[in-house]
């Protein structure tokens, strides 16, 4: 999983690759279910953010 820190002028996306999105504050973050390989990035965000 790539991760970006954007500021953003609208919340408001055009998906191009995906069929959803969601915006997550980090206490979110652990409300999904991330697949295996991605639990380190958001481990990441999580203690960076």
């Amino acid at each position: 999983m790539h991760c970006f820190v954007v500021n953003v002028l609208t919340r408001e996306l055009e998906l191009t690759e995906h069929l959803d999105f969601r915006w997550l504050n980090k206490d979110q973050l652990w409300d999904l279910d991330w697949a295996a390989a991605d639990v380190a990035a958001v481990e990441m965000l999580s203690v960076t953010f």
